[in-house]
């Protein structure tokens, strides 16, 4: 089970930093929109939605989370797997969203 517990960590470390460099590239994308001198149009608006709700939802998982310090090991790998899970689903929306299928 620590095996797994270990795993699972490296695999979210992974998923982190690929999360930040693409979260990193659509708030560029995002502030380009932002600062037209013009109307954006609903696709516009819709994919800076899109990314201030993947900036909020990578704070929140990364900030109010923590992993357990004195819990049985189940418990941990079951943090861990968590974890990592969520930060694939959101790294895998914002592959979408660079790839620009929203």
């Amino acid at each position: 089970m620590l095996r797994q517990t270990a795993a699972a960590h490296e695999e979210a470390l992974m998923y982190r930093e690929t999360l930040m460099s693409e979260l990193a590239q659509l708030t560029q994308r995002k502030n380009s929109i932002n600062i037209q001198g013009r109307a954006l149009t609903e696709a516009e608006i819709r994919f800076v939605t899109e990314v201030e709700n993947l900036e909020a939802a990578f704070y929140n998982l990364d900030k109010s989370q923590e992993p357990p310090r004195n819990a049985s090991p189940q418990k941990k790998l079951s943090w861990h797997t968590a974890y990592r899970d969520a930060l694939h689903a959101l790294s895998q929306h914002t592959q979408l969203l660079l790839r620009g299928e929203q």
